[in-house]
């Protein structure tokens, strides 16, 4: 199923017609959970595409410069980051795009939405506290409650299925790196390294987190199992990688993206198949 949407996604950007990438809003890509809608985020517009036919609709307005959109899910929300003058705020707005509304306010960075397992609450980072933290926003009441604590800047979250546990990229501080911690405990450091990771994200039964790693001109995707003697693995190398969290579509599959190509990767395969975007 995932490869013939993939297939229909080609003729449907090439038909949406030529996107100019913009700094820092690379081409991503969401399948939303019914299987038949995508998320194509891409020259800081988002927009929703049918895998087997219809209508493009564009999620963000055309003088709204977006990124990181992120599916809830239950499939009826979209959150995304959109700039504000020199900051950036998260909108939320459902499917059809009737109820698109602002849900972060105030002179303070609001960035990289992440939706919770109950699709009503979802993580961001934001500089409210003066520096990155990572906080859980109601999108209800839009009540905000910090659960990183720690100095330095808390980075890019990414939440487990269950929803029990977050990792997150965290800088300026004595020991940087990728840590991870339940909602409300601890942070434990899994991987240390200063400016070097980028992007984590949990592999859907729990077991894996990917992330990119740069080093100079060297960037690559890597794995890591977690455990008392953890595993790392180089899954794909090319300089050319996007620095965003990998889609994942089976147990053992994911896309990823590489400038404005797509990748589809089998998690236990040692190749990438191209996603020829914009060919029929």
């Amino acid at each position: 199923m995932i490869s013939r949407c993939l297939l229909f996604l080609c003729s449907l950007l090439a038909l949406a017609g030529p996107v100019n990438a913009a700094a820092g809003h690379e081409l991503s890509i969401a399948v939303m959970p019914s299987g038949t809608e995508l998320i194509v985020a891409q020259g800081g517009r988002i927009q929703l595409m049918p895998i087997r036919g219809g209508s493009i609709l564009k999620l963000s307005s055309p003088e709204e410069l977006a990124c990181c959109a992120a599916i809830s899910p239950d499939g009826r929300h979209i959150a995304y980051q959109v700039a504000d003058g020199s900051i950036q705020q998260i909108i939320v707005t459902d499917r059809s795009n009737t109820q698109r509304r602002q849900i972060t306010f105030g002179n303070y960075d609001h960035r990289s939405p992440v939706w919770l397992p109950d699709s009503k609450r979802m993580l961001i980072s934001s500089n409210r506290g003066g520096s990155y933290g990572i906080w859980e926003l109601d999108t209800d009441s839009l009540l905000l409650k910090l659960i990183t604590f720690d100095s330095g800047d808390e980075l890019q979250p990414a939440v487990s299925t269950d929803g029990s546990r977050v990792i997150y990229v965290a800088e300026n501080r004595k020991r940087p790196g990728i840590y991870t911690q339940q909602m409300d405990g601890p942070p434990v450091l899994l991987l240390p390294g200063r400016n070097r990771y980028r992007a984590p994200s949990w592999k859907p039964d729990g077991t894996v987190i990917t992330y990119v790693v740069t080093d100079g001109d060297n960037t690559r995707l890597e794995m890591l199992i977690p455990s008392k003697r953890p595993v790392r693995k180089v899954l794909v190398r090319d300089k050319s990688l996007n620095p965003l969290p990998v889609t994942w579509i089976s147990r053992d599959s994911f896309l990823y993206t590489a400038g404005e190509v797509i990748w589809e990767r089998h998690f236990d395969r040692p190749w990438s198949k191209l996603v020829p975007i914009g060919r029929k």
